[in-house]
């Protein structure tokens, strides 16, 4: 599968959970190509789709609504990998009793 294809994936996933669909077309191909260059960084869609979910129940993204923002959860690289840290820091930890 292409890059084109995981990123459209990606974005699917994206507004499928969050209940968001980007109506604009020249939004829709800037968020593409975002998440393109995420893919073309090594992230795979898995890991971006992590980022979905941990923007969703991180009460900072939900707070300020990023969380139905692609453009600030796939920003950068730098971005995806601290989330990513984040999101297994927080599946590492056990359950409290």
């Amino acid at each position: 599968m292409s890059d084109d294809l995981f990123a459209v994936e990606v974005l699917d996933y994206w507004s499928r959970r969050t209940s968001t669909k980007l109506v604009s077309p020249k939004v829709r191909k800037a968020t593409l190509t975002r998440i393109s260059a995420r893919l073309a960084e090594g992230f795979g869609p898995d890991d971006l789709k992590k980022v979905v979910e941990w923007a969703m129940c991180d009460e900072f993204y939900m707070s300020k609504g990023y969380y139905k923002q692609p453009d600030v959860i796939f920003r950068n690289g730098e971005r995806v990998q601290s989330i990513l840290s984040r999101y297994a820091h927080a599946a590492s930890r056990p359950l409290p009793l």
